[in-house]
């Protein structure tokens, strides 16, 4: 209908990994709701972290659900849009058209990214800025997550603490906390994965990084109950599961470590 040429149907989470794993797409509209354990936003966080997901492909969310705005707010992953049942034809073709755009505004910093060129992604990402207009946040959400990416953590810091000037968001609290963590600014570092941990107690990651700050603080006790707290919300995260056991086994936990 809107040009595509090839177009592939997945009928559950499982049978969609294993399309990509295949096969790349430039556009993916999911359904939240996927009438099993995991859900569109979990398929889409499993498909970015096994890297089937390339940069330049559209993925759009789909949705009968009014709170997925908050859903979405507070995720580290997030899909490029989301759109709620019902909406139109017209509707569907205005947002791809607006997301192809911005795709084609980003794609030279992608294709940097493709290349494993980091640095010369950065600078990409400082021409791109000169005309980002609307675009703005997403080139320094990139920006900054390229430079902890390549270890340049005061200039990542900066990136963020630009970003929340001018508006407060979760991720770009998170890369802040992130880039403290890496200058070994750990007390900072834990007061910002807690903000984000009380503001939005659903941005899973959070607890994993304030149980590292906790950690390196020398504070096992606090570690042990942030990571008791994620496991409790999110009770299928094995890597969570595995760190618990092993902070409460220092601690010397042994019923904790066991469970």
């Amino acid at each position: 209908t809107f040009g595509g040429v090839k177009i592939d149907m997945a009928a559950n989470a499982a049978d969609a990994i294993n399309t990509t794993e295949h096969r790349h797409y430039g556009i993916t509209l999911c359904d939240y709701a996927l009438g099993e354990p995991k859900d569109g936003q979990q398929l889409l966080e499993e498909l970015k972290r096994r890297r089937l997901v390339r940069n330049a492909t559209i993925f759009m969310m789909v949705t009968a659900e009014r709170g997925y705005e908050k859903v979405v707010s507070a995720v580290e992953l997030a899909p490029d849009d989301y759109l709620i049942k019902p909406f139109s034809g017209e509707v569907l073709r205005t947002r791809l058209e607006r997301l192809v755009h911005k795709k084609a505004f980003l794609a030279p910093i992608y294709e940097q990214m493709e290349r494993q060129e980091m640095r010369k992604a950065v600078q990409m990402c400082d021409q791109r800025l000169q005309a980002a207009g609307p675009y703005l946040l997403d080139v320094l959400r990139l920006k900054g997550e390229l430079l902890l990416l390549i270890s340049e953590f005061a200039s990542a810091r900066q990136v963020y603490e630009h970003i929340l000037s001018m508006r407060e968001i979760p991720w770009a609290r998170m890369g802040l906390a992130q880039a403290q963590y890496f200058l070994e600014n750990y007390a900072a570092a834990a007061e910002g994965f807690q903000q984000i941990v009380e503001g939005h107690p659903n941005y899973l990651s959070a607890y994993d990084w304030l149980a590292k700050a906790y950690t390196a603080l020398g504070d096992e006790t606090a570690a042990q109950r942030v990571l008791m707290e994620g496991v409790a919300r999110s009770p299928r995260t094995l890597q969570r599961q595995k760190d618990l056991g092993e902070t409460a086994y220092h601690n010397e936990d042994l019923d904790t470590a066991q469970g």
